[in-house]
């Protein structure tokens, strides 16, 4: 028989390891954002920068739904994988088709809301990355649900090198708003492709309904919870931006770049890698407070300090990295 030990030993290992590389990875893609940003503020107007945050803000509610959170319902599964990752594909896919669609119709009346118009044909495009993303959903959670986050690193990483690069190009270019957006589309297609590479996962001729029930039941689940985030993430970017204009959402979205690379990266990896490492010790409850406990304790020594260190050093960070001279 395994010994328990052993195996709880080889989950700490592996969550170690996780922790390291998805920190790394996210670290990374942000660290290529923030470069690219400094270089695109002096590119773009700020204007470009509100446009793109309000495409963003109706994008990010949509991906709330997109794929209905089967990447998660996968992870979590214990049985039947191979039923449950089928189900999950084929209903993150269409489900990003439908969303693409429903965009495009309600892109008008989300311009309407800003006042700007602009972002019609913009979030038309952007919208793309929904069924994109959804063709991708569960090949990267194959990955993670292996705990496999060193070869997670490639996806990742090449998404904000790609994003990054092509939106300085068009930028340089004249292209305007139209590279941030261009960017984020390439970079979610150079990602989904890598993922179906790395996961090396394909669908297979199986169709258990109950577990499709289970997944959409799971799903269920997840969105509701998602919903609650996202009101709570981008309620401040649908205040600043319905009142006080693209402008000043452009600073605002610019100014959130640093806490989001040093403070939000922790949370957001530490979630990421603990979700896998926490369903593989479901069943043994003293390991799971042990871990989840251990997760609290050390994000937070290291979050507050960071939060603290942010706001006493803005105005000299914003000087050096946001000022032409």
């Amino acid at each position: 028989m395994p010994n328990p030990n052993d195996e709880k030993s080889t989950v700490t290992q592996k969550a170690i390891q996780g922790t390291f590389w998805s920190y790394l990875s996210y670290t990374s893609g942000k660290l290529l954002s923030f470069v690219t940003t400094i270089i695109l503020a002096r590119l773009l107007i700020p204007e470009d920068f509100g446009l793109l945050g309000y495409c963003m803000v109706a994008i990010q509610y949509l991906e709330v739904v997109n794929t209905l959170g089967m990447g998660t319902a996968l992870i979590s599964r214990r049985d039947k994988v191979a039923a449950a990752a089928n189900a999950g594909f084929v209903i993150s896919f269409v489900l990003g088709i439908g969303l693409y669609g429903l965009a495009w119709i309600s892109a008008p009346a989300i311009a309407t809301y800003f006042k700007e118009p602009a972002v019609t044909e913009l979030l038309r495009l952007l919208a793309l990355v929904l069924p994109i993303s959804g063709l991708g959903a569960i090949p990267g959670a194959f990955i993670e649900r292996n705990l496999a986050f060193r070869i997670k690193f490639v996806p990742d990483v090449s998404r904000s090198l790609t994003k990054g690069l092509l939106s300085i190009i068009l930028a340089w270019q004249g292209f305007g708003v139209w590279s941030l957006v261009w960017g984020q589309v390439i970079g979610a297609i150079v990602a989904t492709i890598l993922n179906w590479v790395m996961a090396r996962w394909r669908p297979e001729r199986i169709y258990d309904r109950r577990v499709t029930t289970e997944m959409l039941q799971f799903g269920g689940h997840i969105i509701a919870i998602g919903f609650i985030g996202a009101l709570l993430n981008n309620v401040d970017y649908l205040i600043v931006g319905r009142i006080l204009g693209a402008a000043a959402l452009g600073y605002y979205t610019l100014a959130y770049r640093m806490p989001e690379l040093i403070i939000r990266s922790i949370n957001l990896v530490v979630g990421r890698v603990a979700h896998p490492v926490l369903s593989k010790l479901q069943w043994d409850d003293a390991g799971l407070r042990s871990v989840y406990g251990n997760y609290l304790r050390y994000t937070a020594l290291v979050i507050f300090p960071a939060g603290v260190g942010l706001a006493l050093l803005a105005a000299p960070i914003i000087e050096l990295f946001y000022t032409a001279e």
